[in-house]
């Protein structure tokens, strides 16, 4: 499956099952807490949902949005503009293993996209070199289901991989031996997900 049919798929995953498969993910958006002028980017932002949501609670935040074939983003843009947000939230195209951002993001946000994207360690270094001292990124994403029988746990994972979906729980161990990175992992509902918070150190 090409790359841009692969995140095709995932956002009409995404969409059609988000109240059933994406466990975690409202609290995920109300603990940023965000402060005033800082500027919050979310890899894989589909039609930027949470984005929007993420507004609502926050006015006096920069929001960018960044997914990837062209197509998403001009649907994302879209709405940004039916919901009057486009001069709160900007969105962005492009690999996100290779992008350079133009301005300083102090949060990065990956809300179960980044076991869709392709090269996601890849995604995930190249976000967190982008960090300035104290910067963060915020992963909430699916884990491995340890606590799952198999005979639910296996049929689910299949499921998700037809979706080109292929969970990484552990992809935080890529910064264990990283001095500047601070991990803080938490696993949820029996391993079914994952809430992760890297902080670049000051």
């Amino acid at each position: 499956m090409a790359e841009s049919e692969k995140s095709s798929a995932f956002k009409f995953l995404h969409t059609i099952t988000k109240p059933l498969f994406c466990y975690g993910e409202n609290r995920f958006l109300e603990e940023l807490n965000p402060r005033g002028g800082e500027t919050i980017c979310e890899i894989g932002c589909g039609n930027c949902d949470n984005l929007i949501k993420i507004c609502k609670r926050n006015q006096n935040v920069n929001l960018i949005g960044f997914d990837y074939p062209e197509e998403q983003t001009k649907s994302a843009s879209k709405l940004v503009k039916e919901k009057g947000l486009e001069k709160n939230i900007k969105v962005l195209c492009g690999l996100a293993h290779e992008y350079v951002f133009d301005e300083q993001i102090d949060r990065f946000i990956f809300s179960y996209s980044l076991s869709s994207i392709p090269r996601p360690k890849e995604v995930l270094t190249n976000v967190f070199q982008q960090l300035p001292p104290g910067g963060t990124v915020h992963i909430v994403d699916f884990g491995n289901f340890e606590w799952w029988p198999t005979i639910v746990k296996s049929p689910l994972i299949g499921f998700l991989n037809i979706f080109q979906v292929f969970p990484e729980p552990e992809i935080t161990s890529i910064f264990e031996h990283n001095k500047e990175c601070n991990i803080d992992l938490e696993k949820k509902f029996g391993g079914y997900s994952f809430l992760a918070v890297l902080r670049r150190g000051l």
